[in-house]
């Protein structure tokens, strides 16, 4: 006897729902980095990617939760990188693999371009920049607090605030270079460069925090 299926006609899979909700968001992604947040719309995304917009007010609800759940994608693969942060390493090794796990995100250039479209559309929507503090920067920070927390008394630093220590790595990290990138008036940094990047942040922070000097 052959089994038959219980659903419905024309209703989609699980595997078919999943690989529609992954088709709007990369399709949403686009319109809102080539239109702006401000005139994109769910009808417009919607007609895009060729869905109605009721399948959009139902995975997602609004635009803002839509643009939100984009950047939480694009933040995904900053927090799996940061997962093997966590194996035993010296300050320095762990603090850099860190370092470059972020820079090779952040300097992504569709991230780059998306960092664009927050920073000039986040005076007009200020949801926008409190989605970057949710989705994107609070990844880096959760974690470099769980590290320092956690650390091994071999790394003998002095970090009374773990979150204060996290925020101040972060603007080590990110540095004046990419908010040049930002504006235009620099180049992403190449591989070397952005190794460069990182051992400058990890030699000024852990000179800050009373660790042994880098040699």
């Amino acid at each position: 006897m052959t089994a038959t299926s219980t659903r419905k006609p024309g209703r989609p899979s699980a595997g078919e729902s999943e690989e529609r909700i992954r088709h709007v968001l990369e399709t949403a992604r686009r319109v809102f980095l080539e239109l702006g947040y401000g005139a994109a719309s769910l009808e417009g995304i919607a007609a895009a990617a060729g869905v109605a917009k009721t399948t959009i007010y139902r995975h997602f609800g609004s635009k803002k939760a839509l643009f939100e759940k984009c950047l939480s994608e694009t933040t995904a693969a900053l927090r799996l990188r940061l997962a093997a942060a966590s194996e035993p390493a010296s300050a320095a090794e762990s603090l850099r693999y860190m370092a470059r796990c972020l820079l090779d995100v952040i300097y992504q250039p569709e991230n780059i371009k998306l960092m664009r479209l927050l920073f000039a559309e986040s005076s007009r929507f200020p949801e926008l920049g409190r989605a970057y503090g949710t989705h994107a920067k609070s990844v880096f920070i959760t974690k470099m607090v769980a590290v320092l927390d956690t650390r091994p008394a071999a790394w003998t630093l002095d970090i009374p605030n773990a979150g204060a220590a996290a925020e101040d790595f972060h603007h080590l990290v990110m540095s004046p270079r990419y908010f040049d990138v930002l504006m235009g008036v620099a180049a992403i940094p190449d591989p070397q460069e952005k190794d460069a990047i990182a051992i400058q942040a990890v030699r000024l922070f852990l000179s800050g925090h009373g660790a042994p000097r880098m040699d």
